[in-house]
Formats: C-alpha cells, sequence, structure tokens
C-alpha cells in the first residue's frame, strides 16, 4: 500500500510525533510511506524522517507565505506519488487532502487529535462543511471523539512499548538539579491551552508544606507564547529556585525515567503522547479532567482534578509528594496499564484496516 501521511507542521508537538512515529511503523510494516506537511518553519521531525528513510516534503516552502506553493505542491506530489490513502491529521490539512480527493481517488482516513470547540469558529465552518468527503473519521481519544458533532472511531493514541535510550545528559545535570531532589516533570509546549499558570501556582502552593520542599518541577516544551508570562509568575513565587524552564528538548520521553510524577494541568487536550511516555516510564500523574486524559488516568494510576482549579491541583500534589509508597503503587499501575492498553500495535492495527479498507 501507498500511504500519505499529512500534517501542518513537523515541530515537536504530540500530533506532530505521533505521525513520526506512525510513519516508522507503517514503513516497517512494508508500506510506502511518504510524509508531506505545510509549514517550513515547524520542521524539527523531519529530519528524523529523513533519517529513517522515509520521503519528506514540505508543500509550504516555494517562497512566500505558505498557503501560495502549497496548492501547486500538493497537486503534484500527489499525482507523483499516487497513494492509495491519505491520513490527514488536524482540519487545515484535513480540508487540503479533501479539495483533491474527487482528481485522484484515493481513500482519505482523517484523524481529529484536539476536542472540536477548541478550533476556530471559520475552520469549524469549512471542516464541517467537508467532512462528507472523509471515508473514515477518526479521534485519538473517547473526550475528543465526545466532543464532535459527528460520529467518529475512537483509536486510541499509542506508542512503542519499549522504553527510550537513556539521554545523553541526565535532567539533573542538564539543569542543575541536586541529585536528591525529587522531580516533578510537565511536557507541554507553553501554549495558553496548556495552562501553566495554573500548574506553577499551584507547585508553589503546595510547595508551602514540609511534603514538597525538596521537589523541583521542570516544565520541557517549546517556548511558545507563554514562555514570558510563565517566567514573570515564577519570579514572583517563593518556590522560583525550584522551578526550571528546560525547553524544546529532543530526550524528554528519556528524561521520563528521571521523574518521580508527571502533571499536566491543560484547560484543552486529545491524548497526549507526554501521558503515555509517563506512564510507559512507570510514573503516577497528576492531570486535568479534559480530553481523554479522565479516560486513561484511573484512580489507581494517578489523579484527576477539575479544569482550572488551582486548589485542587495543588493538594493533588500534595498527597503524591507525602507519600512514596503511593507514588510506586500508582507508577506500577500506570505502567501496566500502558501496557495492556496504549501501545502502538493495538492503534496500528486499528489503521492499517482503516487504511486497507475498500469504499
Amino acid at each position: 500500500m501507498r500511504l500519505l501521511l499529512l500534517i501542518k507542521g513537523l515541530g515537536l508537538g504530540g500530533a506532530e510525533q505521533h505521525v513520526l512515529q506512525l510513519a516508522v511503523a507503517m514503513r516497517d510494516r512494508g508500506h510506502a510511506v511518504c510524509v508531506a506537511y505545510l509549514l517550513p518553519h515547524k520542521g524539527e521531525l523531519s529530519a528524523a524522517l529523513t533519517a529513517e528513510g522515509i520521503e519528506t516534503v514540505c508543500w509550504g516552502s516555494g517562497g512566500g507565505p505558505w498557503w501560495r506553493s502549497a496548492w501547486r505542491r500538493a497537486w503534484q506530489d500527489l499525482h507523483s506519488f499516487q497513494p492509495d490513502t491519505v491520513h490527514a491529521h488536524l482540519p487545515v490539512t484535513g480540508m487540503l487532502a479533501r479539495l483533491f480527493k474527487p482528481l485522484l481517488g484515493y481513500r482519505l482516513v482523517y484523524t481529529e487529535h484536539i476536542t472540536y470547540p477548541l478550533l476556530h469558529p471559520l475552520t469549524r465552518l469549512l471542516h464541517r462543511a467537508s467532512w462528507w468527503l472523509d471515508d473514515a473519521a477518526v479521534s485519538c481519544s473517547q473526550g475528543v471523539a465526545d466532543s464532535l458533532p459527528r460520529a467518529s472511531l475512537v483509536v486510541d493514541n499509542g506508542i512503542a512499548a519499549s522504553l527510550p535510550t537513556r539521554a545523553t545528559v541526565t535532567m539533573r545535570v542538564a539543569l542543575g538539579i541536586p541529585s536528591d531532589a525529587r522531580i516533578l516533570l510537565c511536557v507541554a509546549n507553553l501554549r495558553p491551552q496548556k495552562n501553566h499558570p495554573l500548574l506553577l501556582r499551584a507547585f508553589d502552593r503546595a510547595s508551602q508544606t514540609k511534603h514538597m520542599n525538596d521537589w523541583h518541577i521542570v516544565l520541557v516544551g517549546q517556548d511558545a507564547s507563554e514562555r514570558p508570562t510563565c517566567e514573570a509568575l515564577a519570579a514572583s513565587l517563593d518556590s522560583l529556585a525550584r522551578i526550571h524552564f528546560a525547553g524544546k528538548r529532543i530526550e524528554a520521553a528519556a528524561w521520563m525515567g528521571e521523574a518521580d510524577a508527571f502533571v499536566l494541568s491543560s484547560d484543552e487536550e486529545g491524548l497526549p503522547l507526554a501521558l503515555l511516555e509517563a506512564m510507559r516510564a512507570g510514573l503516577p500523574a497528576v492531570v486535568t479532567a479534559v480530553g481523554g486524559m479522565p479516560q486513561v488516568v484511573t484512580p489507581e494510576t494517578g489523579i484527576v482534578v477539575p479544569r482550572g482549579d488551582e486548589a485542587a491541583l495543588a493538594t493533588a500534589l500534595q498527597r503524591l509528594a507525602s507519600d512514596e509508597a503511593l507514588r510506586t503503587q500508582m507508577g506500577s499501575a500506570a505502567r501496566l496499564r500502558f501496557t495492556r492498553h496504549y501501545t502502538q500495535d493495538a492503534m496500528l492495527d486499528q489503521l492499517e484496516r482503516l487504511y486497507e479498507e475498500k469504499n
């Protein structure tokens, strides 16, 4: 089968990592795979795909605004590659793939990675008007599927079961964290929907107790629009010396093995790969009740708190910090739950059936 995976950018986000891993896995299953993306300034993962021998093209690299060249490059590459199936991720690329489908006759699979209300109103309108061209609609979690005004097959995100190789430089060495300190790890790009300010305030609030005075929090993620806001807030907190902005890190998954707990304070989510990576590493998690996270994190594996609730988040962090046995128990249960439900093979089997299904 000839498979083309299409996404808006190849930066260090969760959906982008998903496409990278999906491309390599489908190649390993014997399919001819090509990856196309639109934004030339978001191509960090393109080198990793090229290193794997996977053809990777940027449709927006023709000079000027990306959308001017994207239409022409899309037509040329789709006509040249002649895919049997196009799997588009996120609305803009979904709409682009639908545009050429009647002319080229490929099977079109579309995956939604974020909840529907988070989309811009104009995007929702155009997206919804062209849905009828999809052969299969997929959601990356039940939470995302529940937010959509159409039926969608839930194919939970999955990642490789094997742990990543150890990072060349450990988290503690890279960030100057004492060897005996406890680490709370958050992996999320610094964007408004991730609500890092809530997390920083909750961490500072929890740090007023004796159980958290040796805990450090590490924020791994691209320095997007919220970095100045978060740094200014951190500077006003008593726990400033124990707050670390690590920026974007290719080794983020490997650093999971050095942490003691994982946290996400998001206002919106699909099913973040970082959460699955934390479970794979055997970390207990504290997450907000958004997107697919409440279905993934059970009382045995972590703590789910209401969206935007600083007090509840601080209490949850205190609870984990004060009980090492609980952290160990939850971490073991998280690893087991990951192994049973969120490995890559289960996801690949479902997607492969969708790719090869006859219209």
